[in-house]
């Protein structure tokens, strides 16, 4: 099974800015989204800590909302993409 996520992909400029927040702070209005694959559904498991989704698999879809000051967007990423951002912050 294929899950296809919506929003923007991830860019210089998203890790720049959201990156070593997306990594320490809680998401108490804006959580991250991952996509658990089963062979039998999709589970969607809501973090309120982007670093509690690092146990995943580096596969697995998540979506993120960057709330801007004028308007949000969403972005989407896999838990192999924050780990590796997790390594460079970290």
């Amino acid at each position: 099974m294929k899950v296809i996520t919506a929003g923007r992909t991830t860019n210089t400029d998203f890790w720049e800015i959201f990156g070593p927040t997306l990594l320490t702070k809680r998401l108490n209005h804006t959580p991250l989204l991952a996509f658990v694959i089963s062979d039998e559904a999709v589970t969607i498991n809501v973090y309120d800590r982007a670093s509690d989704a690092l146990d995943l698999r580096d596969d697995t879809p998540l979506m993120v909302q960057w709330p801007g000051q004028w308007r949000s967007d969403w972005f989407q990423l896999t838990v192999g993409e924050l780990r590796a951002a997790s390594r460079r912050t970290g």
